[in-house]
């Protein structure tokens, strides 16, 4: 059900730009060539081309992120990005295809009424669709310390409403917790799914459940209305697992890709080969420079070498361009990263920006230590302290660790315990939803993450 509404509402918020990119071509080519436009047919293919080229800039800078909103600073500069970006790659394409040329007029014009229609079509999206029209009813069943953390969870998200709890202990009844109230107990149930009061309820309960209960939350299922555990809710809500909440039963018979897809890991490890060869010939001439400047930067070797836990919990050497001191573990900060590090030296501030540091990871990703895209590869001293705090650690060492992952492009550096298990979260999600298509999600975003420094220290 939540997949379906996300896939719906996705697909408007898609429809819609797309509509706004081919009216903004249009109006360009009127204001260009005004309504006698004889040769309008040899247009066709470039304009196509302009609309895929902006459609594809909108995805890589995260203008389709669930929970942003047309009037955020993170939209609005990404949004500016995004059509310069598109921009850009048109004219490079109209220099090197010939027969595909826009003309920089054309594009420099598109761009223009992109800039003003584009933010009118996301205030009428959210606004009136998503406020009104797409917006999901959320019914809780058991107003605890799992139910008020579900109930946090879907207040900040504008595709949902939670309309209340429902808690068979008497003495909640009629209290508002966070802003929610608790409407009454079970009983209640058979009639609000025939009053079809609500589109989703979430089970938050982890006691025992009664078998009356369960009966009641059948009623409901046979009304069409959706049943989900608070761990399906939260994952398809935040695109990560709340590992804190989870049973090991949940663990036990949940789908995990990571583990059953086989055939999809062997050929991940032929994508993750040939790209990484191909890449290390490219960038060999670059690399080659940055060792020069390394050395002339600060005193040290030029590789930053340290050990790693990989997949099946094997440890290995990864390598990095050295961005620090020498010797920077064992002054403060230790192995975690801070905020305006001091231990970072000039231009390794340079390559931690645009993280030029990690490309001699591509020689770890040949020999099969890591891959592409995975969990990041963590350090030894600190994966055996978080195996022993956070729960289900070592879940993430069932595949290769990656040079990007679900969580570098959702979350920022782990600078703590708390940290590592956000982290740890949105490495669940991908472990449980590995697939080649949300590898390329992964892949684009960090274009975004890149050029924007998200995360970067």
């Amino acid at each position: 059900m939540i997949k379906e509404h996300n896939r719906f509402r996705t697909g408007v918020l898609c429809g819609g730009d797309i509509l706004v990119l081919l009216s903004a071509a249009i109006l360009a080519f009127l204001t260009r060539f005004g309504l006698e436009w004889h040769e309008r047919q040899y247009y066709a293919v470039p304009l196509l081309i302009l609309v895929g080229v902006y459609f594809f800039c909108f995805y890589v800078f995260n203008l389709y992120e669930q929970h942003l909103r047309y009037k955020s600073v993170y939209f609005l500069s990404r949004f500016v990005v995004a059509v310069i970006a598109g921009f850009a790659i048109m004219a490079f394409v109209s220099y090197m295809v010939p027969f595909l040329e826009v003309g920089r007029g054309l594009a420099l014009l598109s761009s223009i009424y992109l800039l003003v229609l584009l933010p009118v079509w996301r205030f009428i999206f959210e606004e009136v669709f998503l406020f009104n029209l797409l917006r999901k009813r959320v019914l809780i069943v058991g107003a605890g310390y799992a139910g008020r953390y579900i109930a946090d969870v879907v207040k900040k998200d504008r595709n949902f409403e939670p309309v209340g709890f429902i808690d068979d202990a008497a003495d909640k009844h009629n209290m508002v917790i966070g802003g929610v109230k608790v409407i009454g107990g079970s009983e209640l149930l058979p009639a609000m799914a025939r009053d079809k009061a609500v589109d989703i309820v979430v089970v938050a309960i982890t006691n025992e459940r009664s078998n009356e209960l369960f009966n009641r939350l059948f009623s409901v299922k046979m009304a069409g209305i959706t049943i989900m555990d608070l761990p399906a809710l939260y994952e398809a809500v935040t695109g990560k697992i709340p590992v804190s909440h989870l049973r090991i039963g949940w663990l036990v018979f949940s789908s995990f890709n990571a583990i059953s897809r086989h055939r999809f890991a062997e050929l991940k490890r032929y994508f993750d080969l040939s790209l990484a060869l191909v890449l290390l010939i490219v960038t060999t001439p670059l690399m080659l420079l940055l060792m020069i400047l390394i050395k002339l930067d600060s005193r040290g070797p030029v590789f930053y070498r340290q050990k790693r836990v990989g997949k099946n919990g094997k440890e290995f050497v990864m390598y990095k361009f050295r961005s620090m001191v020498v010797d920077a573990e064992k002054k403060e900060g230790g192995l975690y990263t801070l905020t305006r590090d001091a231990r970072v030296t000039r231009l390794g501030g340079i390559l931690r920006k645009i993280r030029f540091d990690e490309l001699p990871q591509l020689w770890n990703i040949f020999i099969g230590d890591m891959s592409l895209v995975g969990p990041r590869p963590e350090a030894v001293e600190l994966s055996e302290k978080y195996q022993k705090i956070i729960p289900h650690y070592i879940m993430r060492h069932v595949v290769r660790p990656g040079l990007s992952g679900w969580a570098q492009v959702r979350y920022s550096y782990s600078a703590s315990t708390e940290d590592a298990l956000e982290k740890f979260k949105y490495d669940m999600y991908y472990l449980k939803n590995m697939s080649f298509t949300l590898d390329v999600q992964v892949i684009l975003k960090t274009i975004s993450v890149i050029v924007f420094r998200d995360g970067s220290r």
